[in-house]
């Protein structure tokens, strides 16, 4: 989802012009799980923000 700019690619909305939210799905082989991935104004680092955070945040996901 993006909004204004719609900043991506380690480019962060310094100016307040644009954002975007992506869910980042990931399978490590342990377990299937999304991380959001955040480009906002004010966000402590050049790359998207994913405030530490997972769903589901622990344990084994398997799908057929």
């Amino acid at each position: 989802f993006g909004i204004g700019n719609r900043n991506t690619g380690c480019n962060p909305p310094n100016d307040g012009a644009g954002g975007t939210l992506r869910l980042m799905w990931y399978n490590d082989n342990k377990r299937v799980y999304f991380i959001p991935y955040v480009y906002y104004y004010g966000m402590p680092g050049q790359c998207g923000d994913k405030f530490g955070k997972s769903y589901p945040s622990t344990g084994m996901s398997s799908y057929s």
